[in-house]
């Protein structure tokens, strides 16, 4: 028995079928890894606008927990004693690394959920205005009497992401409070 093999009338175009489908592989590849990459970016983007929000909440805690805390105070000198405030002849902070460390600022007991470190405040008595002389107007909240002091401080808040390199947040604020 003779087997027949086919003839190819060009032999020129033998294995052209898998030429061109290593080629469309390799094509399908690059796509894959391009989608990859652009998917890669995303999340990290994701990660970034999670971590900066985590932050920005956390120093808004600091915020409003040292407004509590000087609304709580019975005396100027009570808010004065505490570590992390500067009274009206001290000199503030440079706002530096060192500034959110041991007793350059007041630290808060409770640590929000998922970010690094608790969050830290410093707050600045910056002046106290003497209503006997002067009448303080401020709006939404009408004219202060006669014969109050109102102390005027500068609260600066720093809160920090979930990661120990990613982001900050410094938010500041003025309170006042008759005293």
């Amino acid at each position: 028995m003779k087997i027949h093999y086919p003839v190819h009338k060009n032999p020129d175009q033998r294995g052209a079928a898998l030429v061109i489908s290593l080629i469309m592989l390799l094509v399908l590849t690059l796509i894959g890894i391009s989608s990859m990459n652009g998917t890669i970016t995303e999340e990290r983007m994701a990660s970034n606008t999670r971590d900066r929000s985590l932050a920005f909440q956390s120093a808004e805690e600091a915020l409003r927990a040292s407004e509590a805390f000087i609304g709580g105070s019975a005396t100027l000198a009570a808010v004065n004693a505490t570590q992390g405030a500067y009274s009206l002849a001290s000199s503030e902070p440079a706002y530096t690394a060192s500034t959110w460390t041991g007793t350059n600022s007041f630290q808060f007991p409770n640590t929000p959920y998922g970010v690094n470190a608790a969050p830290r405040a410093v707050i600045k008595h910056i002046t106290t205005v003497n209503t006997t002389s002067t009448q303080l107007n401020v709006p939404g909240y009408g004219s202060f009497r006669s014969g109050n002091n109102v102390a005027v401080f500068k609260i600066t808040a720093h809160g920090t992401g979930a990661s120990s390199d990613g982001a900050e947040v410094m938010l500041r604020s003025f309170y006042g409070k008759i005293f």
